[in-house]
């Protein structure tokens, strides 16, 4: 039997998330897991070198989040449904008592999944995660890096400093657009002509 929780009139989420959490992860104490935080925008568990934390964005984004962390090194949510195959994961944005169950009820799932593999001590799987943290890391720094050159590369390319633009260009190749790639290419042949 379902439990109904009341909430003031003030709708408060936080307090509601706070319950609903708790309820919802309550089946972290059956592998030994202890609540070892909650407040109005965090609950988490630990069991040693292992956190469960599910967090809510109460104050940007609304959206309900969690992070696995094991021995000291953070794993999203995101990153362990992208290894198992969700490619449509995405999180709820909760400005709702509903939206805030479904939030908790999708990512309840991937904690049991992930839980299960981190107990059998499934090496591959903290293989697979590492492999994608490394992954984003690397996909964020060329992100951050392309923003700080792009700009600088379309100048060089407008004042018509080929060489340049060639060079800046190249740094950030694999996240050029198709119209970047051919700017690339007549830069080069330009360079070639002088």
């Amino acid at each position: 039997m379902k439990k109904t929780i009341n909430v003031s009139m003030q709708n408060d989420l936080s307090l509601y998330f706070n319950i609903k959490t708790v309820e919802t992860f309550e089946f972290l104490k059956k592998y030994g897991f202890t609540l070892t935080k909650v407040s109005d925008i965090l609950v988490s568990y630990c069991k040693n070198d292992i956190e469960i934390a599910i967090n809510y964005d109460r104050h940007i984004s609304y959206e309900i989040s969690a992070d696995i962390t094991i021995f000291e090194k953070k794993y999203s949510m995101g990153a362990i449904a992208n290894i198992i195959g969700e490619k449509q994961f995405y999180y709820i944005s909760a400005r709702t008592q509903e939206a805030i169950c479904m939030g908790l009820e999708q990512i309840k799932p991937l904690v049991e999944f992930c839980l299960s593999k981190i107990l059998q001590k499934a090496p591959q799987f903290l293989a697979a995660l590492e492999e994608q943290q490394k992954q984003w890391s690397k996909e964020f720094a060329l992100n951050v890096l392309a923003s700080q050159l792009r700009p600088e590369a379309e100048n060089a390319f407008r004042c018509k400093d080929y060489l340049t633009a060639v060079e800046l260009y190249e740094r950030i190749y694999e996240c050029l657009s198709p119209s970047e790639i051919k700017k690339v290419n007549f830069a080069k042949k330009q360079c070639t002509i002088k």
